[in-house]
């Protein structure tokens, strides 16, 4: 949803809403030592991000999400991945060409996270279904020119404390609930 929600209009408002008296956020991850608490606090910086912003992002997050999906099933449906990798291909070029966003540090932390998160995607699917079709690949992120500390080469391909399979759940999924709040 991107209209505010009870007073809800950044991601900082919905964690302390929604998540930060919440005990089920301080339990460990699978396979990590972290907490999602511990994750976003990391993440300060997103924190203030709009729901309007990150609302842009969630097309792409609801495809990548969903071609995990395809692939989870005893049968995977391959054919329906690969649309679902078509849209998300799509919808990252266009959240990558738009100016508006290659100028913010934190959306291209976002679509660092994407980038990345898509190419662990096509390594779990070249295991889980070998007859499937190769997937397009992705170009690299249009970061505008930045200075100093807020340098986006740094930021690029950064490598997560959680496991690449799992970054898009641990690190972005509670924002996807933000746009969905009825």
């Amino acid at each position: 949803n991107k209209d505010p929600q009870d007073g809800i209009t950044t991601l900082n408002d919905f964690y302390r809403k929604h998540m930060e008296k919440n005990a089920k956020y301080n339990d460990k991850i699978t396979n990590s030592s972290k907490t999602y608490k511990d994750i976003i606090n990391k993440k300060q910086d997103l924190m203030n991000i709009g729901i309007n912003d990150i609302s842009r992002f969630y097309d792409a997050f609801k495809s990548l999400c969903s071609m995990y999906n395809e692939l989870g099933d005893e049968t995977p449906d391959c054919e329906k991945c690969s649309q679902k990798a078509d849209e998300f291909v799509n919808k990252y070029n266009e959240l990558n060409n738009d100016s508006d966003i290659t100028r913010n540090i934190s959306f291209i932390q976002i679509l660092s996270t994407l980038f990345n998160d898509y190419n662990s995607f096509k390594s779990y699917r070249a295991e889980k279904c070998s007859k499937c079709s190769n997937i397009p690949s992705l170009p690299d992120i249009k970061a505008a020119q930045f200075s100093g500390q807020d340098n986006p080469e740094s930021l690029v391909y950064i490598s997560e404390d959680a496991s690449s399979s799992s970054s898009i759940a641990i690190k972005l999924i509670p924002a996807l609930f933000i746009c969905s709040i009825p």
